[in-house]
């Protein structure tokens, strides 16, 4: 009993001697996985409200957006009678993400204030939240603007992709070079 308990013991031992290497890299392979795991999920998770329902379509909206972020813009200069450059200013400026430009928008819409105003309190406040901003702007929780707000960002995250239109307006009827 006792030698077939050494026998597996030095099997275990030779065999860990001859794969180290192999054993070793999976073993980093794995903690670097989960490393990235980890980070992708608090990327993901940093918007707070104060609603988890607002939070996640706004984390649904940053998803969409990256993937066409032209798009994205356009879609928000069309809907907000904003200029696609002054977008640009709230990504560059103020150091926003797609969501933070879309919840400037349509809290400036809401209260009536200047973007540049609600960018500043965003400058201010964002470590607090939108939640925290938007009650500095006068919307409360549970109000009827916050549930506007609320139901114009799932609005804003299951839209629809569309082809913005050319710079003339006219989306084009043509086949394009060479197709029939």
């Amino acid at each position: 009993m006792l030698n077939s308990a050494s026998n597996i013991l030095r099997n275990l031992y030779n065999f860990i001697q001859k794969n180290m290497k192999k054993i070793t890299c999976s073993f980093l392979f794995l903690v670097a996985f989960i490393i990235s795991s980890i980070a992708q999920v608090s990327a993901s998770i940093k918007l707070k409200t104060g609603d988890s329902d607002l939070d996640v379509d706004l984390n649904e909206m940053n998803i969409r957006a990256k993937a066409d972020l032209k798009l994205f813009n356009h879609d928000l200069s069309v809907t907000y009678n904003v200029k696609e450059k002054d977008l640009d200013q709230l990504y560059i400026k103020f150091n926003m993400e797609p969501s933070d430009v879309f919840m400037t928008l349509e809290l400036g819409n809401l209260t009536g204030k200047p973007i540049n105003e609600i960018a500043t309190v965003f400058e201010n406040k964002k470590n607090k939240g939108w939640g925290e901003i938007a009650k500095e702007l006068g919307i409360k929780p549970g109000s009827a603007e916050f549930h506007k707000l609320k139901e114009s960002a799932k609005k804003n995250k299951d839209k629809k992709k569309s082809k913005p239109h050319k710079e003339n307006g006219n989306p084009g009827k043509g086949k394009g070079k060479n197709k029939k």
